[in-house]
């Protein structure tokens, strides 16, 4: 049997949590400004970038990278944070394969992505994805729309 105080513990910080939460859904604004605040310039400034972080040259905008914070909350269409793409972008651009094969794609943001670094100068992508069970708003459509608009 659990402890008395360890089970009266857990319920009082079970509702201390969901009230938690409750705040944060009703007060977006304030939510989002403690969050910039403790990920802002306090925490993050020039003088707080790891060395190993930056590049001994900028060949272009990709090696920028470390100037940004991206994580799981802040992620666009693509699922990556932008250091993760960047380097992608990097990498493609700098080895210029032919053909890119994208295996599984989701919503589409790294098929833009290969595309748009391919571009650059002339490689093509193929990307393939199975999508057996797919959303509405992951329809391949939708990506092959967007990458008609943008030229890709």
């Amino acid at each position: 049997m659990k402890n008395p105080i360890s089970k009266l513990h857990n319920i009082v910080n079970g509702g201390l949590r969901k009230a938690k939460l409750r705040f944060m859904g009703s007060n977006l604004d304030l939510a989002v400004e403690a969050l910039r605040l403790y990920n802002g310039a306090v925490r993050l400034n020039l003088g707080t970038l790891n060395p190993s972080n930056v590049p001994q040259r900028i060949n272009g905008f990709h090696d920028l990278a470390f100037l940004f914070a991206s994580h799981q909350a802040n992620r666009g269409v693509i699922a990556q944070d932008f250091d993760e793409a960047s380097y992608l972008w990097s990498v493609i651009v700098s080895r210029r394969p032919r053909q890119i094969l994208e295996i599984g794609r989701w919503l589409g943001g790294s098929t833009v992505l290969f595309s748009a670094a391919a571009a650059t100068y002339g490689g093509n992508v193929s990307s393939v994805d199975l999508k057996l069970k797919a959303p509405a708003y992951a329809d391949d459509k939708l990506i092959v729309e967007l990458l008609s608009r943008l030229q890709l």
